[in-house]
């Protein structure tokens, strides 16, 4: 009975060791996914700002070609109604 004790003991205490080598296993994986994790998560952060600020610029390209165009068109217009010799004084360019 004595001797069953001792190899009792003796397997919990290496299914003790088994346990805390698991949980020391599972905690350095859990802190290697959060690090990941936030990695990730930084990295898409980034990702969508840089996104942001291309759709912003090319909103404003947009924006001031549109403006050209308008600017050219008025132009057109007013080169067809105006004598030649008022619109080379570069009164009517806008």
């Amino acid at each position: 009975m004595g001797e069953e004790r001792i190899v009792d003991a003796h397997l919990l205490r290496l299914l003790y060791n088994r346990y805390l080598q698991w949980r020391f296993v599972n905690a350095r994986a859990d802190a290697t996914f959060k690090v990941q994790r936030l990695n990730s998560e930084k990295n898409l952060w980034n990702a969508w700002v840089t996104i942001s600020e291309l759709r912003h610029s090319v909103t404003l390209k947009r924006i001031k070609l549109l403006l050209l165009r308008q600017k050219l068109k008025l132009t057109s217009i007013l080169r067809g109604q105006k004598p030649s010799d008022q619109l080379d004084s570069g009164f009517y360019y806008i």
